[in-house]
């Protein structure tokens, strides 16, 4: 048996693959799954709750055969390789020891021999689908960028260590929170169903990073879900099945002090004046008057810094005390010119959006004060 694939399309799919596999107790998910079908080749790596299938075409005999490969060697193997036609023979090993089957690769280089697993050995691929909706790409991944960097890492704390989808037949809200920020974002889809779930940060950011084609499918259950980013590739995962807070709730109605300001003037600020700020919850105090904004960072080296900006105001004046990195980051992830920001009291959590603050609950981030009066 053996097929010819070229070392940068094996390379390419090896990578992305490479990016769900994982420490597990179950040792041959350290393994890429090979699958020979013909002339496709399908790889999979996973960490038992992610399943990340890409496949390739190759040249090959008419056989279908399934190994389990070593993903550290073959990856290091692949990627010293030059770019050229690669020849893979696969063999049943006589007598069967712990290594089933064996791989030879030749390359104008060398020949190189790996013993491999029997690929029945492999978990079995999850299939999701009681739910199947189609989605603009573009929206998903949109909705990921915006959101994904308010997730939690509290294990505590699971549904919120995922992204929440409401989807109905013509929106779908995502919204992540970690109780310190807060992002929501609302968006017009062509098809839908009437369901909630929750999927897991590490999915979001794999999906993120491989990109997708313009239309992905998603499958659904009660269990998990399968997207089908294009022809070529599919990511299993796991749903966490947990009840995710009512985020509604924590959003103020009634901040009725509104900064309007320059966004990418007030980023350079905060990016200048964090510098300067101290502790891991980078701390800064801002100032917020009828002028518009003082800003002012200082650390136990006794460093300072500080900044005013002119801006639109309308309120009286109230001085907080914030994560400046954390409110880079919520401002980073719009595109606008402008920036509102609302406030009530300096104890309560403030809102962020990219249009005038209205009575919607969609469409927005929200960030909590640091405890303490600001300078």
């Amino acid at each position: 048996m053996k097929f010819t694939v070229t070392q940068q399309t094996l390379l390419a799919a090896l990578n992305i693959t490479g990016k769900c596999i994982g420490k597990t107790n179950v040792p041959i998910v350290s393994n890429y799954l090979f699958k020979v079908d013909c002339d496709e080749l399908s790889i999979t790596g996973s960490n038992l709750e992610l399943f990340l299938t890409k496949t390739i075409a190759i040249q090959g005999n008419d056989f279908e055969v399934s190994v389990a490969i070593p993903n550290e060697r073959m990856l290091a193997l692949i990627s010293a390789l030059p770019n050229e036609p690669l020849v893979f023979h696969i063999d049943k090993k006589v007598p069967v020891d712990t290594a089933v089957y064996s791989i030879r690769i030749d390359a104008s280089c060398g020949t190189y021999q790996i013993p491999v697993s029997d690929g029945a050995d492999y978990p079995k691929l999850p299939e999701f689908g009681d739910v199947s909706v189609h989605v603009d790409s573009d929206i998903i991944l949109e909705g990921i960028t915006k959101t994904l960097f308010a997730c939690s890492n509290d294990d505590l704390r699971p549904a919120m260590t995922g992204l929440y989808f409401q989807l109905s037949q013509e929106k779908v809200i995502i919204t992540a929170t970690n109780a310190l920020v807060l992002s929501t974002l609302s968006l017009s889809i062509a098809e839908g169903e009437e369901m909630n779930f929750i999927v897991p940060a590490k999915t979001m950011s794999i999906l993120q990073s491989i990109g997708a084609g313009s239309l992905m499918q998603l499958k659904i259950d009660d269990k998990g879900i399968l997207f089908k980013v294009d022809d070529q590739t599919t990511l299993r995962s796991r749903l966490i099945g947990e009840m995710y807070p009512d985020y509604r709730a924590i959003i103020p109605k009634n901040n009725d002090k509104i900064l309007k300001a320059d966004r990418l003037r007030l980023l350079a600020a905060l990016k200048r004046v964090c510098l300067f700020s101290n502790g891991e919850r980078h701390e800064i105090s801002v100032n917020v008057h009828s002028g518009g904004l003082d800003i002012h960072g200082e650390n136990l080296l006794e460093e300072t810094a500080s900044e005013s900006l002119n801006a639109e105001y309308a309120g009286e004046e109230i001085a907080i005390s914030m994560d400046g990195k954390l409110l880079s980051a919520c401002l980073s992830k719009y595109e606008s010119e402008n920036i509102w920001l609302s406030f009530s009291k300096p104890s309560r959590a403030f809102l962020i959006t990219d249009n005038e603050p209205g009575a919607s609950m969609e469409n927005l981030m929200l960030m909590m004060p640091i405890a303490g009066a600001a300078r």
